[in-house]
């Protein structure tokens, strides 16, 4: 099995394995606070509810939009796993991403367009 970093940003590390490219962000407390001000919402501040996230982000950038399906989404409770064939799709998606990741206003933007009940 070969692993090598590949590609690397400020904030995300995509790590080559083989033929497929992953990124894995540890998210366990991130904007913790915005998080419990959206429990009401079913918001747990979990990889999950990132995954749906960064979805929706990707709905909302038109040159995202349509690569939702080079992805797989594993997200855990405690980290969100990105993964795909394409690496420069990946990067080219974690750079995007990186950028409004720390935005609380835009997150809290996506939050309440997602319908969680």
């Amino acid at each position: 099995m070969e692993i090598e970093t590949s590609i690397k940003n400020e904030q995300f590390q995509i790590m080559r394995i083989e033929d497929t490219y992953t990124v894995r962000i540890d998210i366990k407390d991130h904007m913790k606070e915005l998080f419990i001000k959206h429990k009401g919402d079913g918001f747990v501040c979990c990889g999950y509810d990132w995954c749906t996230l960064l979805i929706a982000f990707m709905y909302h950038n038109e040159e995202l939009k349509n690569l939702w399906y080079v992805f797989d989404y594993e997200p855990t409770d405690e980290q969100l796993c990105v993964s795909s064939k394409d690496g420069d799709a990946l990067q080219q998606l974690m750079e995007a991403f990186g950028k409004i990741y720390n935005n609380a206003a835009f997150i809290e933007h996506l939050m309440q367009e997602i319908d969680y009940k």
